[in-house]
């Protein structure tokens, strides 16, 4: 309900991802994010992963579409590139090698213990390759949990690996940061009820 929008927005300024904008009719509050300062997702990662939070699992075409929408993604190249980065952050899953047609990705932030849709693996029958004739791997990429299970990646350079321990990194810490301003959100609450009582309220 509206208390519950209320107190997310709450937590979120209080970690400093999303800020109140006032209009200069002063009549409504509105809001904007701040993760591309918080963390280190590039624009177009942003943009695939709420499509992906938003309505869950998609093909490449569709979800192209649909993240161009806040950011513009110029080809499916720059898609796969930006999905590889949030494969190997283990941010996101999908159910066979990215070259391939009829590939679906989706989030990998469920929590603990949900039951999520799984991706089933696509065979040679089901999808056919790019007509760029790259060979496909047949091994596919399992669904995992993001907080509990890191999926295997290809060689990567240096720098591509490092870029992921950053996002890793950066998921681990938001965690950490959203479950302490809900115990001290908790705490709040218990020193108020305490005070109203002693207030005879």
């Amino acid at each position: 309900d509206e208390d519950d929008v209320a107190e997310t927005l709450n937590e979120l300024q209080t970690l400093g991802f999303v800020g109140c904008i006032h209009t200069e009719t002063g009549r409504t509050e509105r809001y904007r994010h701040y993760m591309r300062l918080r963390t280190a997702l590039t624009g177009p990662q942003l943009a695939i992963m709420t499509e992906l939070l938003l309505r869950g699992r998609q093909q490449l075409g569709e979800l192209r579409t649909r993240a161009s929408r806040m950011v513009q993604i110029e080809s499916q190249d720059d898609l796969r590139r930006e999905l590889q980065s949030l494969l190997e952050a283990n941010l996101v899953r999908s159910n066979g090698p990215l070259e391939r047609r009829g590939i679906e990705v989706d989030h990998n932030l469920y929590p603990e213990g949900e039951n999520h849709e799984q991706l089933s693996a696509l065979s040679d029958d089901d999808v056919r390759d790019n007509d760029d004739d790259r060979p496909a791997p047949t091994s596919t990429r399992p669904p995992a949990s993001a907080a509990s299970h890191a999926m295997a990646s290809p060689s990567t350079s240096r720098a591509s690996d490092e870029r992921a321990a950053a996002l890793e990194a950066t998921v681990r810490e938001l965690k950490d940061d959203l479950a302490s301003i809900r115990d001290e959100f908790r705490s709040l609450q218990d020193r108020f009820e305490d005070l109203r009582r002693q207030l005879g309220g």
